[in-house]
């Protein structure tokens, strides 16, 4: 089960970087209108990504909508977690943000099903609040099929061939389409594609 973030370290709103005119893949409303296409027809990721969770989140406490405001603060206190996880800070761009946010979904997954077997309706509730709120700003999701095809394509372009080529192919893959597929089940479609059985 996921640990609470102590209310001490949760900050009120962190004010947004100025984020650079980039393409960005997400199911955000916000974002529809500066989504590009990359790859197979699949959305391209930039960085306007943290503009937008930041608006989200200074609309929500304007309409006084309490459970977005608190999620909202979560997903912007779990991504400054891992911008100063480091020696140095470092700026996340919207790959790595979309990471974080599907790790928080991940958690939250798990602690739904644990408050649902448990019949903690209220907490399963919480949990399920939060889930929706996060992946409104996630990208849709490939089916295999659709994870196939893009991966298919990513390997043409980059030329990829053998196996050493296994590395640069996977980092595109999660620089591109972070959020979109399975890695897991991308590496072994890499893996095939690359002569590797």
């Amino acid at each position: 089960m996921r640990k609470q973030l102590p209310p001490a370290v949760t900050p009120a709103l962190f004010l947004p970087f100025s984020g650079e005119e980039s393409d960005c893949g997400t199911r955000h409303p916000r974002l529809q209108a500066r989504v590009g296409v990359g790859i197979a027809g699949y959305p391209r990721i930039g960085t306007v990504l943290r503009d937008d969770i930041n608006s989200a989140l200074k609309e929500a406490m304007k309409a006084g909508e309490a459970k977005r405001v608190s999620t909202l603060r979560l997903v912007n206190a779990e991504i400054l977690k891992r911008e100063t996880s480091g020696a140095e800070r470092t700026r996340l761009n919207d790959a790595e943000i979309l990471d974080v946010m599907g790790k928080m979904i991940k958690q939250r997954q798990e602690s739904l099903d644990i408050y649902e077997k448990a019949g903690r309706n209220e907490l399963a509730a919480g949990e399920r609040a939060e889930i929706q709120i996060i992946s409104g700003f996630m990208p849709k999701r490939m089916s295999d099929l659709e994870a196939a095809e893009a991966i298919s394509a990513l390997i043409k372009e980059l030329e990829a061939a053998t196996l050493k080529d296994m590395g640069r192919t996977m980092a595109a893959l999660k620089q591109r389409f972070s959020g979109q597929m399975d890695f897991s089940k991308a590496g072994a479609t890499v893996k095939k594609l690359l002569g590797g059985g």
